[in-house]
C-alpha cells in the first residue's frame, strides 16, 4: 500500500506513507536433521513501514523494517548432532535528498 497526499495544504502536500507485510511458508529437505527445515535466511513474516516527504527540492524517507526469526543455517557437530541457528532482525533507515 502506498499513499502520497499532494492535495494537503501548504508544506504538508508532499507527505506519504508506504506499508507492506509478507507471510511465507517454506520447507526443504535437510540431511543433517533427517527431515525438512524452513529455507535458510527466509523469515515466515516481515513488515515494512515507510514515511515519505517529497516536495520541491526536498525528499525525505524514513523506513522501519522488521522480520521474524529465520534459520541462518544447520550444521552437523560430531558427538553432538545437528545444530541450528535462528536469528531475527530490525532495521531503521533515513534517506535525505536535495534536488539542485
Amino acid at each position: 500500500m502506498r499513499v502520497v497526499r499532494t492535495a494537503l495544504p501548504g508544506w504538508l502536500g508532499g507527505l506519504g506513507l508506504q506499508a507492506n507485510a509478507t507471510l511465507v511458508s517454506s520447507r526443504t529437505p535437510n540431511a543433517a536433521v533427517g527431515g525438512s527445515v524452513p529455507l535458510s535466511n527466509l523469515s515466515r513474516t516481515s513488515a515494512n513501514i515507510i514515511g515519505i516527504y517529497d516536495r520541491g527540492p526536498l525528499a525525505l524517507r524514513v523506513a522501519w523494517n522488521w522480520r521474524d526469526r529465520y534459520l541462518s543455517g544447520v550444521t552437523q557437530v560430531v558427538g553432538v548432532g545437528p545444530q541450528s541457528a535462528w536469528e531475527n532482525g530490525r532495521q531503521f533507515g533515513i534517506a535525505l535528498a536535495l534536488k539542485v
